[in-house]
């Protein structure tokens, strides 16, 4: 039954051909591998953007300072409103956006559609709330 097949070296491989497995062989291996690890492929991407990363490391520090200024500013933004202040919108809401045509973003825009409005929510102002 055991039979062993004749050793018939490959033309241009080298003398540890026999040893070694196919490009084939190896990339089934990894795929198996990588399907057994994240069935759902949602690590590979990450080590993927993580690897350019990597490969860029000025252009990501550049988008991650450029990102932090932004994220700070919206912040800044968002409280000086929460205080009261009167300031013009940071980021404009684009007129064909069906997501805020609710009105309610426009009156209230710290408020989800549908939920009581914040002036509900206080208790009268003659005494605590029953």
């Amino acid at each position: 039954m055991d039979q062993k097949l004749p050793f018939r070296p490959l033309e241009g491989v080298g003398i540890g051909a026999a040893f070694g497995a196919s490009q084939e062989r190896l990339k089934e291996m990894r795929r198996s591998a990588e399907s057994l690890l994240d069935p759902l492929g949602v690590v590979a991407p990450i080590i993927h953007a993580q690897h350019a990363w990597w490969l860029h490391p000025l252009e990501f520090w550049e988008l991650a300072g450029r990102f932090g200024a932004d994220l700070l500013t919206l912040q800044l933004h968002t409280a000086a409103k929460l205080a009261g202040r009167q300031l013009p919108d940071v980021v404009e809401p684009q007129p064909d956006d069906a997501r805020l045509a609710e009105p309610v973003w426009t009156r209230e825009p710290y408020q989800t559609p549908g939920a009581r409005p914040a002036s509900d929510a206080a208790p009268p102002s003659g005494g605590a709330r029953r």
